[in-house]
């Protein structure tokens, strides 16, 4: 029996700072006549361990710290227009949120990051960052973040 872990999408779980540039992406896709959903925001190890096994997602993903949300549309999910994926990679980028998806680039699930290639991907540190992150105690992470959006 294939058992799926339900998905959490409250932006009140985010951090600090990181929530705020949250929201503002989706206002201003908004602006630009998309209809952004929230998708994904706090994971549970339990879900990340049942992405990771369908080779959909990271064990360890940054959403586990409260550091990372998806956002797809509304109403065509991930299948939205290109112009949709180029807004939302040049607004997160513009409020300094990392995106690991990156246009023109071949992106390549064999390179053994699956991440590399999820579009609706949005997080508050980069790559390189990630273990520190990762290292630090929630106390730790919550002030990292309201340093870094202050």
């Amino acid at each position: 029996m294939v058992r799926f872990v339900s998905v959490t999408n409250d932006p009140d779980l985010l951090l600090d700072g990181f929530r705020e540039r949250v929201l503002d992406v989706l206002a201003l896709m908004r602006e630009r006549g998309h209809d952004p959903r929230l998708f994904e925001t706090r994971r549970t190890k339990e879900r990340a361990a049942e992405l990771h096994a369908r080779g959909t997602g990271s064990a360890n993903s940054m959403h586990c710290y409260d550091v990372a949300a998806d956002i797809i549309c509304a109403r065509q999910l991930w299948n939205a227009s290109a112009q949709f994926w180029a807004d939302l990679e040049d607004i997160a980028e513009s409020l300094g949120l990392v995106r690991l998806y990156k246009r023109g680039v071949k992106h390549d699930a064999t390179d053994g990051d699956a991440e590399s290639w999820d579009k609706p991907h949005v997080q508050a540190c980069a790559v390189s960052e990630q273990a520190a992150l990762r290292a630090m105690t929630a106390d730790e992470r919550a002030a990292w973040c309201r340093e870094r959006f202050g």
